[in-house]
């Protein structure tokens, strides 16, 4: 993602009061809770939505991995389809406006 682009982003979110966690081991995911791992601490995260930003190339294990928990899965940016960053930005925000 190109600065102008990430500061934009970035900045949107902290306006609207997302919390982003980094470097985070989800173990388990439930319906109302993320459990993370860190340094033998187990941390839980009340959860209504998470948005995984994983690497620069598609994979889609994941989206198999999660189908039986019953959570409402949304598939977009390259994981979709390999595109311009705007595009799935643009994605991301039509996905937002439907959950």
């Amino acid at each position: 993602m190109d600065s102008l682009a990430k500061a934009m982003l970035l900045g949107r979110l902290k306006k609207q009061g997302v919390t982003i966690h980094t470097r985070t081991k989800i173990t388990e995911l439930t319906k109302n809770e993320a459990i993370d791992l860190q340094d033998d601490s187990i941390i839980r995260f009340p959860i209504e939505t998470i948005i995984l930003a994983l690497g620069v190339r598609p994979n889609r294990n994941l989206v198999g991995a999660i189908e039986p928990s019953g959570l409402e899965i949304h598939v977009i940016g390259d994981a979709f389809q390999p595109r311009k960053t705007l595009e799935a930005i643009w994605e991301g925000f039509e996905v937002g406006l439907k959950i």
